[in-house]
């Protein structure tokens, strides 16, 4: 049987059309959490929330103050997303350790704080780390990453891979593949 030839042409790009939705459709039905966080089920939030504001104190002290513009609760899994997140960590010795990200998630549990796009970290002497996700747990008094971070201060800038970070000792070590720059100056090749 023999197929015209516009009707050949129609059934073309009506394939060609439906591959196309095929390939465009599933990257718009993911949560949009769920992209830096593969091994949590889908969820349904309990409630939404607007101005986030969370504060621990120690001792009659404070020491762990989270603001968020929004997020999500998820009471079953004792979980928090955030959305535009600052967060003030406050060391033994004084000062103030502020972040900043894009978004976070708080698990309730373990009170582990990880924050994630374009983080910003500042020490209370001037330090400026920025990375793309950090991990702050309450419990322990550490912040850490194993992503690539840079830091700059004190006339130095230093890149590297993975950071450990302990505001009560004030003592902050950047990892792997560690290079030393001038301030503004490219890394070598």
């Amino acid at each position: 049987m023999k197929v015209p030839p516009r009707l050949r042409t129609l059934l073309a790009v009506l394939f060609v059309a439906a591959a196309l939705a095929v390939l465009a459709l599933p990257g718009t039905f993911l949560d949009r959490g769920q992209e830096w966080m593969p091994g949590l089920p889908a969820m349904k939030a309990d409630m939404t929330l607007e101005g986030i504001r969370y504060r621990r104190d120690e001792d009659g002290r404070l020491r762990v103050r989270v603001l968020a513009e929004s997020g999500a609760r998820f009471r079953a899994a004792r979980l928090l997303r955030l959305e535009a997140v600052k967060a003030d960590f406050f060391p033994d010795a004084g000062g103030r350790v502020h972040l900043r990200a894009r978004e976070g998630e708080f698990q309730e549990a373990e009170g582990l704080l990880t924050l994630q796009g374009d983080v910003v970290l500042r020490t209370a002497d001037g330090k400026v780390l920025e990375t793309e996700r950090l991990f702050l747990d309450q419990k322990a008094r550490r912040i850490w990453s194993t992503e690539p971070v840079r830091m700059a201060g004190a006339g130095i800038e230093i890149r590297g891979e993975g950071f450990e970070f302990l505001p009560d000792e004030g003592r902050l070590r950047v990892f792997h593949q560690t290079t030393l720059l001038r301030p503004g100056a490219a890394p070598a090749p």
